[in-house]
C-alpha cells in the first residue's frame, strides 16, 4: 500500500465529500467519550464542508493535512496556530482517520511535528478525552505530555503539549 501525507490546497476540493464522511464516522466513534458535553455537535457544526472549503481557499486560520492510502483520502488533521507569549505553537485541532489502529493518526501527527520544526514553532498542542486511552498512548509515544485539564470540561478533557526544544 502507498501512503502520502500532505497539506491540502485549493486543488484538493474534490476531497470534501470524503472529509465529511470521515468527520461523521469519527464523531460517532468517539461520542461516548464526550457524553454530557456539547463537543460532538459543536464539532459537526463548526468543521463542516463549508469550513473545509474556506480552509482550502485560505480564508480560515487553519491548515488541513490529508492522509491518503493508494490515493484515497482516509485521514485528516486540522492544524491551527496560536501564540503563547513569545512562542508560536501549532494546535492539532482534530485528528481523524476512517479507521483506528492503522497508523494513520501517527503518520498525520509525525508530519505535523516535522512541519512545526521546519517552521520554527516552539511546540504542538492538542486536547484529548481523558477516557481515550488509545489516543493518549499514541500521543505519549510521540512525545506529548499532559500539562493541564481543560477548563471548560475538566472531567472529560486533558491538554497535551510537545515542546520541540526538549
Amino acid at each position: 500500500m502507498n501512503y502520502e501525507t500532505k497539506v491540502l490546497t485549493e486543488k484538493d476540493r474534490q476531497i470534501i465529500p470524503a472529509y465529511s464522511g470521515i468527520l461523521r464516522a469519527r464523531m460517532e466513534d468517539i461520542s461516548h467519550f464526550y457524553s454530557g458535553t456539547p463537543i460532538v455537535q459543536e464539532t459537526l457544526d463548526k468543521y463542516n464542508s463549508e469550513y473545509l472549503a474556506r480552509c482550502l481557499s485560505g480564508k480560515e486560520d487553519s491548515r488541513l493535512v490529508g492522509h491518503f492510502s493508494d490515493n484515497n483520502l482516509d485521514g485528516i488533521l486540522i492544524e491551527g496556530f496560536k501564540s503563547e507569549g513569545q512562542y508560536d505553537i501549532t494546535v492539532l485541532r482534530w485528528i481523524m482517520a476512517n479507521q483506528s489502529g492503522r497508523g494513520i493518526g501517527g503518520r498525520l501527527i509525525t508530519n505535523s511535528i516535522s512541519r512545526a520544526r521546519a517552521e520554527n514553532k516552539a511546540g504542538l498542542q492538542l486536547v484529548v478525552a481523558k477516557e481515550n486511552l488509545d489516543a493518549q498512548r499514541l500521543y505519549n509515544k510521540l512525545g506529548f505530555k499532559e500539562i493541564i485539564e481543560h477548563r471548560d470540561y475538566p472531567s472529560k478533557l486533558s491538554i497535551m503539549t510537545m515542546y520541540l526544544d526538549e
